[in-house]
């Protein structure tokens, strides 16, 4: 397959996913009243409708948006994190309690052996 052929198809996938995001919004929209910045998009203030194309766009800004800083916000927290090690050793702490909490409630059958929580 051509590279040409996989963006394509991937971008497909992308157009796809966001419309779906869209219509789900639209349908919930009909149900409650609550409002958030894809609704603001969906109508505008003259109460006529962006097009489809348009809110595409919107959502797909928002994921890739998203997606940077989160990666940003977690590269300064792990960094903060690794170079204060009370505070490491403590959050390891806290977690591994809370994962052993809540691994106590499910079958054995469902669960993997790790050698690194026991």
């Amino acid at each position: 397959m051509g590279s040409e052929k996989k963006l394509m198809d991937a971008i497909r996938i992308v157009h796809e996913f966001a419309d779906n995001i869209i219509k789900s919004r639209m349908e919930e929209r009909a149900e409650k009243q609550d409002e958030d910045l894809l609704s603001w998009f969906i109508r505008t203030d003259d109460n006529s409708a962006n097009s489809a194309e348009f809110l595409r766009d919107i959502v797909i800004n928002f994921i890739l948006t998203g997606r940077d800083s989160m990666s940003s916000a977690l590269t300064w927290f792990f960094w903060l994190l690794s170079s204060r090690p009370k505070i490491q050793k403590k959050r390891l702490s806290k977690s591994l309690k809370r994962y052993k909490s809540k691994m106590r409630n499910v079958p054995a059958k469902n669960t993997v052996s790790t050698s690194y929580v026991k």
